[in-house]
């Protein structure tokens, strides 16, 4: 295990649909405001079109835009919220196929938009988790 952990208990789960041209990761956002989620996980699956997985080039500490036009099925999008400069933050991965069965994945970029639907479930935790900025760089990490 790493530096640090923080035990927390499941509050609550919330089931949401999000409706097509809806952004995943605002919709994401949205969903846990709408339901006073302050942190927790969350897991989804459906339709998006387009999608935007990001690859981290560690070298340049930017992603790598992977980008998708045609409709590709959500296999997998997992994640976490937390709190982050007073408001909430969603880190979204995801894993996506296109018409040929192909697999990719990686961070959620701006932009996947939802094209029939999302299935989402949020699990909200009992108490706050929140990210700090790693001093001297743009980065946050979790404060646990």
């Amino acid at each position: 295990m790493g530096e640090g952990a923080t035990k927390v208990g499941l509050a609550f789960a919330v089931v949401c649909r999000l409706d097509p041209g809806e952004d995943l990761v605002e919709g994401i956002k949205k969903a846990a405001g709408k339901h006073k989620v302050k942190s927790g996980s969350f897991n989804a699956i459906g339709v998006l079109r387009p999608a935007r997985v990001g690859y981290l080039d560690k070298s340049t500490m930017t992603y790598k835009a992977i980008e998708f036009n045609e409709h590709v099925e959500l296999l997998s999008c997992i994640g976490l919220i937390t709190q982050k400069d007073g408001g909430i933050d969603v880190h979204a991965h995801l894993v996506v196929a296109d018409k040929d069965g192909n697999a990719h994945g990686g961070h959620a970029l701006d932009g996947c938009r939802v094209d029939v639907t999302c299935e989402l479930v949020i699990y909200a935790f009992d108490q706050a988790v929140n990210k700090k900025r790693v001093p001297g760089t743009d980065r946050y990490l979790l404060d646990v």
